[in-house]
C-alpha cells in the first residue's frame, strides 16, 4: 500500500498520457486512414498499393520505427509558425502510433464499403443521388460497424504499442514497466502492466457497445445486451480501483517541498533510487515542474535543444564538454561516494588462482580525468570499447602475451552504459593476456539489480560496482558516510551477505550530480543544487 501511495500521482499522470496518446494517434489514424480506404475502394488499382503500404509498416519493429521517426524529425527544418518539432517525446510517438494503426482502420473500411448492398446501391442511384451523396448517406452509414471494428482493433493495438514510447521520453505507463525491468522490480512492471491492460479492456469493450449500437437485424438486441455486459464487467472494476486509489489517505506527513520551474530529464533508475529523485526532493526540500523517464543517450539531446533543463549525469561521462553542460554542486552532500570496483564472486577466485592480483593491476590508475576521457573515446568518438580498452592498458604496460586456453570461462558482465562496459573489457583483457584464462563476456547486460542479482545467483562472475549503489540500492544502508567508510562498509557486507568480494578500487570517484545547459547556469547564476530553488 505504501508503495501505490507513493507512485500515486505520477500513475494518475501516466495514466492520462497513455490515453492521451492512444487516443489522438487513433484519432488521427482515421482522419487519415478512412478516406485511403474509400480511396482504395473507388480505384482498385490503388487497393493493392495503398493496403501493402500499410502492411509493411505495420510489420516493422515499434522500437525502429520510434528511433527512425526520431532521427527523420531531427532533420526537418523549422516550420512556419511552429518551430522545430521536438524530435523527443510525444512527436515521434505520435506518428509512430498513428501508422501502426492505418491497416486495421483501411483494411476494415474497404472491407465495410465492399459489403453494402448491391440492391441499397441501386436505389440510391435510383434516386438520383451524387456519388458523393451516396458515399455519405449510403454506404458509410451501412459500413460504419465495420468501420468500427477496424478502429476498435487499432485502439487496442495502440494502447500496447504506446508502452514502448516510454522509452523516448513519451511518457505513459511505459515509464514504470521500463523502470521495473531495468531495477528488476516487480512491483513497477505490474504497476504499467496491469493499468495498460485493463485500459485495453475498457477501450475494446467500450467501442464493441458503440459497434454493436450500430448493429441492425435480429441479433442486434441481443448483441447490444452483451456488449453493454462486457464493458460494465471491464470498466466496474477499474473504476472501483480508481476511486479507491482517489480517497485512500496520504501514508503520513511530508515536508513541504518547493516546486522549481524546470524540467527535469532523468533515467528510470535515478527516479527510483532511494540515492537519487526521491532522496534528493528530501534533501533539498524542492520539486521539479515535470519529471521524464528518459533513457540516457537522449537526456544530452533534450538537453541541448531545450526539451528539457535539468538532467541527471555524473562527474566522469564524457558527454559533459561536448554538450556544454555544467554539473551542479552538491552543497547538501546528499550524494554518496561512488568509488568503482571490481565485484568478484569468492567461488571464483578459488578456481582461478590470480584472479585478484590481475584485476588488481587497474587500482588506482584510473582517476575521473582519465575516465572521462575513455567515456568520451567511445561515446562522441565512436571508437569501439575493446579498443579503446587495449589502448590504454598498452599504455599503461598491463596488457600481457598470453593467449585464451581453452577450460571454463570468467564470466565478465556490465550495467547498460559505456563506462560499465569499458571497464568490464578492461577487465576481460587483464584476465584474458595476464592468466589465459578464457572470458565470456556479457555486457550491458541491464540496471543495477539486474546485474547484482546474476552475481549473486552465479550467473556472472565479475563486474565493476560503485561504492554508493552497492551501500543506499543493494544493501539499503544510509549513504552519509565518507569514501574509506563506504568501502569498507560494502567490503565487510558483501562476503557475509551475498559470497562476494570487493576489489581494490579502480581509483576515481564517479558521482552522481544533476546537469544543466552552460548558458542557463551563467544566466541564473546557478552553482549549486540549491540554487535551483533561488531562481
Amino acid at each position: 500500500m505504501e508503495f501505490l501511495l507513493a507512485h500515486r500521482a505520477e500513475l494518475w499522470l501516466r495514466l492520462l498520457e497513455h490515453v492521451w496518446l492512444t487516443a489522438g494517434s487513433v484519432a488521427v489514424g482515421v482522419a487519415a486512414g478512412v478516406p485511403l480506404g474509400i480511396l482504395a475502394k473507388r480505384k482498385p488499382k490503388l487497393e493493392g498499393l495503398v493496403l501493402g503500404a500499410a502492411g509493411i509498416l505495420q510489420t516493422v519493429p515499434s522500437l525502429a520505427m520510434l528511433a527512425l521517426l526520431m532521427v527523420l524529425i531531427a532533420a526537418l527544418p523549422a516550420l512556419p509558425y511552429f518551430g522545430r518539432v521536438r524530435s523527443i517525446g510525444a512527436p515521434p510517438a505520435l506518428v509512430a502510433l498513428t501508422l501502426y494503426a492505418l491497416l486495421p482502420i483501411i483494411r476494415n473500411t474497404v472491407a465495410g464499403l465492399g459489403g453494402v448492398p448491391q440492391a441499397a446501391l441501386e436505389a440510391a442511384d435510383g434516386l438520383g443521388m451524387t456519388q458523393r451523396q451516396r458515399l455519405r448517406l449510403v454506404e458509410l452509414p451501412m459500413a460504419l460497424p465495420v468501420i468500427l471494428a477496424g478502429i476498435r482493433t487499432a485502439t487496442v493495438i495502440g494502447v500496447g504499442v504506446t508502452t514502448l514510447a516510454a522509452f523516448i521520453g513519451a511518457g505513459g505507463l511505459g515509464e514504470f514497466i521500463n523502470r521495473g525491468l531495468y531495477l528488476s522490480q516487480e512491483r513497477l512492471i505490474l504497476l504499467g502492466a496491469i493499468p495498460a491492460a485493463w485500459l485495453a479492456l475498457v477501450f475494446d469493450q467500450a467501442l464493441r457497445w458503440a459497434q454493436a449500437a450500430l448493429e441492425r437485424g435480429p441479433m442486434a438486441r441481443e448483441a447490444g445486451k452483451s456488449a453493454r455486459r462486457g464493458f460494465a464487467l471491464v470498466s466496474a472494476p477499474a473504476l472501483a480501483a480508481a476511486a479507491a486509489l482517489a480517497l485512500l489517505p496520504a501514508a503520513g506527513a511530508r515536508a513541504a517541498l518547493t516546486s522549481v520551474h524546470e524540467r527535469a530529464a532523468f533515467t528510470g533508475e535515478f527516479i527510483e533510487r532511494p540515492d537519487g529523485l526521491p532522496g534528493l526532493e528530501r534533501a533539498y526540500g524542492l520539486r521539479f515542474s515535470e519529471v521524464r523517464d528518459m533513457a540516457e543517450p537522449l537526456m544530452y539531446g533534450a538537453l541541448e535543444r531545450g526539451a528539457v533543463d535539468v538532467i541527471s549525469a555524473y562527474s566522469t561521462d564524457g558527454r559533459l564538454r561536448a554538450y556544454h553542460v555544467r554539473l551542479l554542486e552538491d552543497d547538501r552532500h546528499f550524494f554518496p561516494p561512488y568509488e568503482a570496483a571490481p565485484v568478484v564472486r569468492t567461488a571464483v577466485l578459488k578456481r582461478v588462482p590470480g584472479l585478484a592480483s590481475a584485476l588488481e593491476l587497474l587500482a588506482g590508475r584510473i582517476d575521473e580525468k582519465t575516465m572521462r576521457r575513455l567515456n568520451y573515446e567511445v561515446d562522441e568518438d565512436k571508437r569501439a570499447p575493446r579498443q579503446v580498452a587495449r589502448q590504454f592498458l598498452l599504455r599503461q604496460g598491463l596488457l600481457g602475451s598470453r593467449l585464451p586456453r581453452s577450460g571454463p570461462a570468467v564470466v565478465i558482465a556490465s550495467k547498460a552504459f559505456t563506462e560499465s562496459v569499458i571497464l568490464g573489457e578492461l577487465m576481460a583483457q587483464l584476465v584474458e593476456t595476464r592468466l589465459g584464462v578464457r572470458v565470456q563476456r556479457r555486457f550491458n547486460l541491464g540496471g543495477t539489480m539486474i546485474v547484482h542479482n546474476a552475481l549473486k545467483d552465479g550467473d556472472i562472475d565479475v563486474y565493476a560496482e560503485y561504492t554508493g549503489t552497492a551501500l543506499t540500492a543493494i544493501l539499503g544502508l544510509q549513504g552519509g558516510v565518507d569514501a574509506a567508510a563506504a568501502y569498507e562498509i560494502v567490503s565487510r557486507e558483501y562476503p557475509l551477505r551475498f559470497n562476494c568480494r570487493w576489489l581494490k578500487p579502480f581509483g576515481f570517484n564517479n558521482t552522481y550530480a544533476l546537469g544543466v545547459r552552460e548558458a542557463d547556469a551563467l544566466a541564473h547564476g546557478w552553482r549549486t543544487i540549491s540554487d535551483l530553488t533561488r531562481r
